[in-house]
């Protein structure tokens, strides 16, 4: 699937230069430190402490045609994806809150329009997002603690 371009510069917020790829074997090793770099780490649902390469491509080679990679002026900047209906989305924190994350949201569900996003209760930040890409909650899910 080939690259798609962003809105001209100042629509809908998102700046210019902003794309959407598919995610090939050049950027996993950035979705894997992106998803275990400590500034975003909180916001997962899925505890990891780390992934190492090799677990990494495993994933990539059974999941890369459901993830795309958020690309600022040619430069990786986030990444988003869809498995079995369960949208993954991280943007680095140097490119937070500058329309990143809507950006490959909004062409996410062109792709995958079922998609729906799982949001730790406390993460505020995604609550934002998802409600200002026109996502509205349905479920509270509870869960026992680990009694370990």
């Amino acid at each position: 699937m080939p690259a798609r371009r962003a809105k001209p510069p100042g629509a809908a917020g998102h700046q210019s230069g902003l794309t959407l790829s598919p995610c090939t074997e050049e950027y996993w090793e950035f979705v894997r430190l992106l998803r275990t770099d400590h500034r975003v780490r909180g916001g997962f649902i899925a505890k990891v402490d780390d992934i190492t390469p090799e677990q990494q491509r495993r994933y990539m080679q059974a999941h890369w045609q459901e993830y795309f990679i958020g690309l600022v002026n040619g430069q990786p900047a986030g990444y988003v994806g869809s498995v079995d209906g369960d949208i993954r989305v991280c943007t680095h924190p140097d490119y937070q809150r500058q329309g990143v994350a809507a950006f490959m949201i909004a062409e996410l569900m062109r792709r995958f329009p079922r998609s729906f996003a799982k949001i730790k209760i406390g993460n505020e930040a995604s609550e934002r997002l998802f409600a200002a890409c026109g996502f509205k909650p349905t479920f509270v899910i509870f869960e026992k603690p680990d009694s370990n």
